[in-house]
């Protein structure tokens, strides 16, 4: 009788692929989280290929900014290495051994500096190119420039109060799709900040903050005047909107709603504070200056308040 050889079929048959990890993410948090949390991006993409297309000029000088805050985000590894370098030679005898704490806290304070002052130099160099009156800036109202900037305050600290609100009741959701959105810092960050000496947090949160207000500058630009103009199919970008701005004012209000998802229903309020800033623009013909002073303080205050408060009270529970 011929013997029949046992073939291990597992050694023969080439492994089948892991599934993508985006669509493993999408499907753990949720569909709708998961096209959320791509919304952002994909809006920034469009703005990179018109920048890069070369087909609509008009736009370059608006994006100008956007693609200064790109920058910044890719520049986020190389920075992350030069802080090492410049934490190693600190002259801090205990910051010179990587394995310790200090040399983290000052790697991660020289990365955040860095990186301030690359989206600075950049956002500077874009800003002299900048088309004020394609962007609203130079739109500002006869006389009318402080209480704009009262407008803009005043939808800031009552949006900041609904948001505080809502967010002490609300679950957190468990978000980490890499590159996506809004989600949270990293645990050893966290655990960083948590034990830094009192002047170094302090730094280290200033220099947070200040990255998140270049960057809330950039994606006022993007969301609510580049991506309007580009959906309304305008020859050149403008932040006045035409005689029925619904269909593309409500867009970037729920563009701009889909980049908040730190907890439950979070991006529904935020959206609703997107219309209300478009509304701002709307009412101030053209200028964008009580927008962009709302989103501005909003998003300082939403971070300050994520990493200054929201981390010490989990790490202490």
């Amino acid at each position: 009788m011929r013997r029949v050889r046992e073939v291990d079929d597992t050694a023969t048959l080439p492994q089948l692929p892991e599934r993508r990890a985006a669509l493993a993410e999408v499907q753990r948090v949720g569909l709708l989280y998961g096209l959320l949390n791509h919304l952002a991006p994909l809006a920034r993409l469009a703005g990179i290929v018109t920048f890069c297309s070369g087909r609509h000029p008009e736009y370059r000088s608006l994006l100008l900014m956007v693609m200064a805050a790109v920058v910044a985000g890719l520049a986020k590894p190389a920075l992350f290495k030069v802080g090492g370098i410049l934490a190693a030679h600190s002259g801090d005898s205990q910051a010179e051994d990587d394995s310790s704490s200090s040399f983290h806290q000052l790697r991660l304070v020289w990365n955040q500096g860095l990186r301030f002052a690359i989206i600075a130099l950049c956002s500077a160099a874009a800003s002299t190119q900048l088309d004020l009156h394609a962007s609203g800036l130079s739109s500002i109202r006869s006389g009318q420039a402080a209480s704009e900037l009262l407008e803009g305050c005043g939808v800031a600290l009552l949006m900041g109060a609904m948001w505080s609100a809502l967010q002490s009741v609300s679950p957190r959701e468990k978000l980490s799709i890499e590159g996506g959105g809004d989600t949270l810092s990293s645990s050893t960050e966290d655990e960083l900040f948590r034990v830094m000496p009192p002047a170094l947090r302090f730094t280290s949160i200033s220099l947070r903050c200040g990255c998140v207000a270049f960057e809330t500058l950039a994606d006022t630009l993007l969301v609510f005047v580049f991506l309007p103009s580009y959906l309304e199919g305008l020859d050149a970008p403008t932040a006045r909107r035409g005689q029925q701005p619904m269909l593309s004012g409500l867009a970037a209000a729920f563009v701009y709603g889909s980049q908040h998802l730190r907890f439950r229903n979070e991006w529904l309020l935020c959206t609703g504070f997107g219309v209300g800033l478009m509304f701002l623009i709307l009412l101030s013909d053209g200028s964008l200056l009580p927008t962009l002073t709302a989103a501005l303080l909003f998003a300082v205050g939403r971070h300050a308040r994520r990493t200054g408060v929201d981390v010490r009270r989990a790490h202490s529970q």
